[in-house]
């Protein structure tokens, strides 16, 4: 949902996925 660069550490990268 953000920008496309944005790199997640915990398990929110499933929801920025």
């Amino acid at each position: 949902r953000l920008v496309k660069n944005y790199q997640p550490k915990k398990k929110e990268e499933e929801d920025y996925a």
